[in-house]
Formats: C-alpha cells, structure tokens, sequence
C-alpha cells in the first residue's frame, strides 16, 4: 500500500525516534559493572568507550555532487545531496561498525534524476527506485556491521 504524502513526516520523525533510542540502548549496553555493594544510592558507573561505536554528532552534511558519488560516513549520520545529475556508481568511505546512516537524495529542478547504490548497500527488495519528480527528497537509512551496510529502513516522497 503506497503511503499518503500526509504520512511521509510521521515516518520520518518515527525513524528519527528509533535512531534515538537504538543510540540510547548502544550507550546503555556499553555501561561497565560497578564492583562492590549498593546502598541507598546507585552511583555513576564508568562507560567503556571502547565497546562504543562513534557517532557523529548534529546537523546534516550536504554532500556536492559527482556522478561518481564517495559519501563521507565521517562527516555526520546524515548527508543531503541533491541530485544535479545521474548518479553512474557510489561508494561511502570512512565508516565505523554499528555506525547508522542516514542518506537525503533529493532530485533537483529537472527531476528523473537516478541512483546506483554501493555495492555494499544491501537493500530491501534488492532495489530502491528514486521518486522522479522534480524537488522532491528520499531518505535511506543503513547500519554498518564492518563489511556492508543494511538498509533499515526508507522513506519516498512520491
């Protein structure tokens, strides 16, 4: 069923709140023990930076465009580019295992404009076709386990 373009803000502020609280419970699992006994007031624990995975704090990139498309992962967990052109091949450098992703592709004035992923994006279905129309934006959102990204989930603005 497709989704009503009333529909496309709710999905992005749901995915907006999972990353939330995917970032969250990634925090929380990373808490080390306290050694010893508890009284009356729970203390601080030491968070081990180790077992977490770098997050790129605020704001979104806006990436120039190339038909050949290198996205930074280092440069934030979301990147805008809009499309001036067809996208011929791409790949996203500089990631971090557990790192999420977000991509904001937006056609520009003339629209049509098409997308080939990375060759280590798995998507669901295999595929993800572009909204064609002129001035409109899709976002796709991926994790990085150390050797390919999985797309969690999408968002088309039809």
């Amino acid at each position: 069923m497709p989704m009503e373009k009333s529909e496309a803000p709710r999905s992005l502020l749901v995915l907006a709140v999972c990353a939330v609280i995917v970032a969250a419970m990634g925090a929380w699992l990373s808490f080390a023990p306290v050694s010893g006994p508890v009284s009356g007031q729970v203390s601080s624990p030491a968070m081990s930076t180790a077992a977490r995975s770098p997050a790129v704090a605020g704001g979104t990139a806006v990436a120039g465009f190339d038909s050949a498309m290198t996205f930074n992962a280092a440069a934030g967990n979301s990147i805008k580019l809009v499309l001036a052109g067809d996208v011929l091949s791409s790949s996203i450098a500089n990631p971090s295992p557990g790192q999420f992703l977000t991509l904001l592709l937006c056609q520009d004035d003339v629209g049509a404009r098409t997308m080939s992923w990375p060759a280590n994006l798995k998507l669901a279905g295999g595929s993800f076709p572009l909204t064609p129309s002129p001035n409109q934006c899709d976002a796709l959102t991926a994790v990085y386990d150390g050797n390919n990204w999985y797309e969690i989930a999408r968002s088309m603005n039809e």
